[in-house]
């Protein structure tokens, strides 16, 4: 839902007549007062001594009301006890004044009821002059009130048309709506500033994620292209390693056929014995199945020993690798190769050949030695020298 925003100018308009109209009520509140300061002085003294002349004949009304209640009550009590009297007379039963008494009690009587009547009289009058002293207390009071109203008026500068609780009234409100004028201001600034900064940093994080976007980009691209590098240099570090080992082959080839040379011109007589057999002549690559069916007479199967980091004898027969001599080279080179012509899986190069093989993309598939592993002979068992390589067709 949209916020509906109150024009701030219409606001201030309104809080300005509001204002205004305050002070133009406290203005014509004070407007009869006397504008002459000799004149109000000498209506305020006036005013004054009517006060006081007022609250002077308010005490003696109120005097005079207390002396009248007191004669009242002076005047009642006394009718009530000649009341009481001529009410119960006190009997005589002396038979022979009976006659004489009688006469004196009769005339008592008459002088009794005589009194009552005048206490009567006198009780009325003793009312009659409170409640004329009541009426004049009553009448010095509504002069001293309109006194006192006079005193007021001449010092607060006459009549207001207005009374001073609508007045405060107005002024309250008219504070309320200033308060509320700044809130509303404040909470509007801060509105805008929370909008600016909210902008600016969803700006700055839509950058972010630009710039991010395209380092990630330029990162993949950079990434795609150093593995195509990398595995261009790896191509390349294979065709090197390949032509070195068919150099290498080469001279153990031509070492081969310069020894058979140098035994036949030796011994010329047993040139037949001293042929190299065709089956003792290794060449590579070749077949894993082929090279061992060779070789299998005078084979060695050994495995390694983690612990010694070298390879030993498998008297078991269980090992993983077949060591070869190679009889016609100087020195007699010996190699280690796969006890199996086949993998099931790549895992069986990773699990057994990985640290004496090369292989380029081991699969299942049918093995085939490259290049041998060459091992030399140290204390208790042999040492890897230099990595062969395999691969799978």
């Amino acid at each position: 839902m949209k916020d509906r925003k109150i024009p701030a100018a219409v606001l201030f308009a309104f809080c300005s007549l509001l204002l205004i109209n305050t002070c133009a009520c406290s203005l014509i509140s004070d407007n009869t007062a006397p504008q002459d300061s000799g004149d109000k002085a000498e209506a305020i003294k006036k005013a004054g001594a009517n006060q006081l002349k007022a609250e002077e004949e308010l005490r003696d009304a109120r005097r005079d009301l207390e002396k009248a209640k007191k004669d009242a009550e002076t005047a009642k009590q006394k009718l009530a006890d000649a009341q009481q009297t001529v009410e119960q007379p006190k009997p005589d039963t002396s038979k022979g004044k009976k006659g004489k008494n009688t006469a004196k009690q009769s005339s008592r009587t008459s002088t009794v009821i005589k009194d009552t009547a005048d206490l009567q009289r006198d009780s009325t009058e003793a009312d009659r002059r409170v409640n004329e002293a009541t009426a004049k207390v009553t009448e010095a009071e509504k002069k001293v009130a309109e006194a006192q109203l006079q005193v007021e008026e001449a010092r607060g500068g006459g009549s207001r048309w207005l009374p001073d609780w609508l007045l405060y009234l107005l002024i309250a409100l008219s504070a309320l709506i200033l308060l509320a004028l700044v809130v509303y201001f404040i909470l509007r600034e801060v509105n805008r500033t929370r909008a600016m900064i909210t902008g600016h940093f969803g700006g700055v994080k839509r950058r972010q994620d630009e710039l991010s976007n395209k380092l990630d980009t330029s990162g993949i691209a950079l990434r795609k292209e150093f593995n195509e590098r990398l595995g261009e240099l790896k191509d390349q570090l294979r065709i090197l390693s390949l032509n070195l080992k068919d150099d290498r082959r080469e001279i153990l080839d031509g070492v081969r056929r310069s020894g058979a040379a140098a035994a036949a011109s030796a011994y010329p007589g047993y040139s037949d014995q001293i042929s190299v057999p065709k089956e003792n002549v290794h060449t590579f690559p070749a077949a894993a199945d082929e090279y061992l069916s060779k070789v299998r007479q005078s084979a060695r199967i050994v495995k390694p020993d983690f612990q010694n980091g070298i390879l030993v004898q498998d008297p078991d027969g269980k090992g993983e690798l077949v060591l070869v001599e190679d009889s016609m080279t100087p020195g007699g080179l010996l190699y280690v190769v796969p006890k199996v012509g086949y993998f099931q899986t790549k895992q069986d190069f990773h699990n057994y050949y990985e640290k004496y093989y090369e292989c380029y993309r081991p699969s299942s598939g049918e093995v085939w030695i490259v290049e041998p592993a060459v091992v030399d002979r140290v204390p208790g068992g042999w040492e890897l020298r230099d990595k062969g390589e395999l691969e799978i067709k």
